[in-house]
């Protein structure tokens, strides 16, 4: 973490090194001096008690959603797709937050993949990719060529600060672009699928289940969050009771540790 004096927001940026990568981008793209960067991050985020991954910011964005609901709300797919896109900015801030996952936390699929020359990754609705992109910065330092597919709605600060992130350690990656005309898209061959607080946000999850199973090669991992989720706005399907049964029909199995309440599965041989 850069050095910069910021005693007067502590713990701010303990929970995620992502939060490097960030001052890097904003660095980058204002043309700014990294010291003045992480100057321009600690005062916004000294706005919030908090800051963007406390409480105070989790209650300004519901706030944000519901004051805004007449014009952007999840009635229907095409609105739900136009309010992620309105909120991505909020969005980006908040998931600056989330945890990243250290090698300790990997040592499962690191250790089932570690024998392929090629590992294909996908990422559904990859919102800032953490897990999926500390993942492949790992089999890319043994050696191992990374390719990255990207699945989400376009959020252009997404994209842009994936793109600069993905270049920053060599990661080839691909972005599969979720549209109202294509809400579903099919997946291309891989080898590993991170899905995680995903499937809530889904109106019908189920056909991301199969996508997935029809994508993933055979002994394919699968880190698959179908646990039942509160109920608020944006969760469209919180009850994902099928999706756990479809899984268990299709034959996954528990092979490690996951993330956050998500197991890693893999698909049958």
């Amino acid at each position: 973490m850069h050095n910069l004096n910021i005693c007067n927001f502590p713990g701010y940026f303990t929970h995620s090194n992502c939060m490097d990568d960030f001052a890097a981008f904003v660095a980058d793209r204002r043309g700014m001096s990294l010291d003045k960067a992480w100057q321009m991050i600690a005062t916004a985020q000294g706005i919030f008690n908090g800051g963007w991954g406390g409480d105070e910011y989790r209650d300004f964005t519901v706030l944000l959603l519901e004051t805004l609901r007449p014009i952007y709300d999840d009635t229907n797919d095409r609105e739900l797709i136009e309010t992620y896109k309105h909120h991505g900015d909020v969005d980006f801030l908040r998931m600056l937050s989330y945890p990243v996952p250290k090698h300790k936390d990997l040592e499962a699929p690191l250790r089932l993949l570690a024998d392929k020359k090629t590992v294909e990754i996908v990422d559904y609705g990859c919102g800032m990719a953490q897990r999926t992109i500390a993942l492949a910065k790992h089999l890319v330092a043994s050696g191992t060529r990374v390719k990255l597919y990207q699945v989400d709605i376009r959020k252009e600060i997404f994209r842009e600060f994936l793109g600069f992130v993905c270049r920053k350690y060599n990661i080839e990656t691909e972005y599969i672009e979720i549209t109202a005309e294509n809400l579903y898209p099919e997946l291309p061959q891989h080898d590993y699928c991170d899905n995680v607080s995903v499937l809530e946000h889904i109106r019908e999850p189920l056909r991301v289940i199969d996508n997935t199973h029809r994508g993933l090669r055979p002994g394919g991992l699968f880190l698959a969050g179908a646990g039942d989720a509160r109920v608020e706005m944006m969760h469209i399907s919180p009850n994902l009771q099928a999706c756990r049964m479809r899984l268990n029909d299709l034959g996954y199995q528990v092979v490690g540790p996951g993330w956050d309440g998500a197991p890693l599965l893999q698909k049958p041989l």
